[in-house]
C-alpha cells in the first residue's frame, strides 16, 4: 500500500508557496498463515510444471523398456552411437571433418573394406561359436563373413549384455534388419532390400574402422566337415 501526503509550505523566497508531495511506502508484514499459503501455492505450481514434463518422460521410458519394445530401442540407440563412431573414424582416418551431415541424411559413400592381413587366419563356425566370452574366451562376431574381435566392447557384447546375441555367429541379417530376435540372427541375405543391404554396409564399416575392434580373419567352412561330406575341393572349404 502506498499513501500519498500533500503538504503546502513556504519556499525560501517570501510569497512563494511550493507544493511538495511525499510518497510514503507503507508495508504491512505478511502474516504466518498467509506465508504458508503462498509457499504451498508456489510448491503446487512448481510440482505441476515439473510433472508436466516428467510424467510423459517416465511413460516413454517405461514404454521403451518394456519387454516388447526394449530390443527396438536398443537397436535404435545402437545405430545412433554407431554413426557417431563412424564419423569419428572417418575424421580420424581420412581427415573428413564434414562426414556427419551426409550420414544424418543417409547419403554417405560406403567405405572400401581392407584386405585381410597376411597373418589373418580362417575362422570356422565352431571357432567363432567358442569365442563367446565365456570362461575368459574372447568376444568375436562375424558380419558378411568377416570375423572381428570385439572383446574391448565387453560392456556391450559380453554375456548378458544388449548385443551378446550377435557374438559367436555371423549375424549379418540381424544387422541389416535391425532385429535381435533369434530368427533374424543369420548370415542369410536373401530377400533383403537395397536399403537393408546399405544398413549392413554401415555396420560393417563400424567394425572395420573402429579403433578398438580388430579384424581376425574370414569365416571359412570346417575342412573336416568338407571331407566328411566327400568334397575336398578348395572352393568348398571357403565361403565368400
Amino acid at each position: 500500500m502506498q499513501r500519498h501526503h500533500s503538504s503546502v509550505r513556504g519556499g525560501d523566497r517570501p510569497g512563494v508557496r511550493s507544493l511538495t508531495t511525499h510518497i510514503v511506502a507503507e508495508q504491512r508484514p505478511v502474516r504466518r498463515g498467509e506465508a504458508a499459503l503462498v509457499s504451498d501455492g508456489a510448491l503446487r505450481t512448481a510440482a505441476m510444471k515439473v510433472g508436466h514434463y516428467v510424467v510423459p518422460l517416465v511413460g516413454v521410458a517405461c514404454y521403451l523398456t518394456s519387454a516388447r519394445w526394449k530390443p527396438l530401442a536398443t537397436m535404435a540407440l545402437g545405430r545412433f552411437f554407431r554413426d557417431v563412431a563412424r564419423y569419428k573414424a572417418r575424421r580420424r582416418r581420412f581427415g573428413n571433418r564434414y562426414a556427419l551431415a551426409p550420414m544424418l541424411l543417409g547419403r554417405e559413400e560406403p567405405v572400401a573394406l581392407a584386405d585381410a592381413p597376411p597373418d589373418a587366419a580362417g575362422v570356422t563356425a565352431a571357432e567363432l561359436a567358442a569365442a563367446d566370452g565365456a570362461d575368459g574366451a574372447p568376444l568375436w562376431l562375424a558380419i558378411r563373413g568377416r570375423v572381428y574381435d570385439v572383446t574391448a566392447g565387453a560392456a556391450f557384447y559380453g554375456p548378458g549384455k544388449s548385443y551378446h546375441a550377435f557374438v559367436g555367429v555371423d549375424a549379418s541379417r540381424a544387422f541389416a534388419l535391425g532385429c535381435v530376435e533369434p530368427e533374424c540372427v543369420s548370415d542369410d541375405l536373401a530377400g533383403l532390400s537395397a536399403a537393408e543391404l546399405r544398413e549392413l554396409d554401415r555396420w560393417t564399416e563400424l567394425y572395420e574402422t573402429h579403433d578398438k575392434y580388430t579384424l581376425v580373419g574370414a569365416l571359412v567352412a570346417d575342412p573336416v566337415d568338407a571331407i566328411l561330406d566327400g568334397d575336398d575341393r578348395p572352393e568348398a572349404r571357403a565361403t565368400s
